[in-house]
């Protein structure tokens, strides 16, 4: 008679995403001070969701549980005597980034808290990942702004990259077509002269016990010329991050 392995199943009791989702919400207002009557809209953020498990370690069946993602905004509607209220944000409608334990109910507070470094290798403390590459490390330390930061697509790669990134934010700031071109064109001659000084790809190397990653970002302002920065992170084998410095390398 053939005997299988067995595993070791996740317990099959743990939070419904509407009880998560209550548990985030409550956890926003608390950290912003806000009363219990003020309405917040949460999504769910599986995209971050299938971004982490790629991380966990290690890998046995069955699949590794993996926290619920949300992104929690103060702007949103609520029914009332069958009209819809519209509750403005007195925050500016920035979206909260938030990770929660289905299991435990522990939440993690991300994007937009001053915390959001050391909550974030908490949730790797709990939920254990594995770096075991460079080329992990920079894929790591990718999901790690995002998480933190809300976005990585301004991370760029090279001069390309630089051109549709600030091309597209005159395009978004300018109504006028002639002044969108006038702006970018002014903003790239200035670039176009510190370029050759100037490192744009993404790097990771190994050091010591850890990896170190560099990192380049436009950074996007309404009505200022952008911005590229330097993120240099330290990534632990385990999933821990350090940020060892962001400077400003070109303005």
């Amino acid at each position: 008679m053939l005997t299988l392995p067995c595993f070791a199943s996740e317990p099959s009791q743990q939070l419904a995403d509407e009880q998560a989702r209550e548990r985030v919400k409550a956890e926003v207002r608390v950290a912003l001070r806000l009363p219990e009557s003020h309405s917040l809209d949460t999504l769910r953020r599986e995209d971050l969701e299938k971004q982490f498990l790629a991380f966990r370690h290690p890998f046995p069946p069955p699949v590794p549980a993996t926290p619920y993602f949300y992104e929690v905004t103060e702007e949103g509607e609520a029914e009332k005597d069958e009209k819809t209220i519209i509750h403005v944000s007195f925050h500016g409608g920035l979206g909260y980034y938030t990770a929660i334990s289905p299991k435990t109910g522990t939440v993690y507070r991300l994007r937009g808290f001053e915390e959001s470094v050391s909550q974030f290798n908490r949730m790797a403390d709990d939920f254990p990942v594995g770096i075991g590459t460079e080329a992990g490390s920079l894929n790591y330390a990718l999901f790690f702004l995002k998480a933190v930061r809300g976005f990585d697509e301004n991370v760029i790669y090279d001069e390309l990259d630089v051109k549709h990134t600030v091309e597209r934010h005159f395009h978004d700031n300018f109504s006028s077509r002639a002044e969108q071109t006038k702006q970018f064109e002014k903003w790239w001659r200035h670039f176009s002269k510190a370029v050759d000084t100037l490192a744009l790809s993404p790097e990771a190397r190994v050091e010591k016990d850890h990896y170190v990653v560099v990192l380049r970002e436009i950074e996007l302002k309404e009505w200022t010329g952008p911005l590229m920065k330097e993120w240099t992170l330290a990534v632990s084998k385990n999933g821990h991050i350090r940020v060892l410095s962001v400077r400003t390398i070109f303005e």
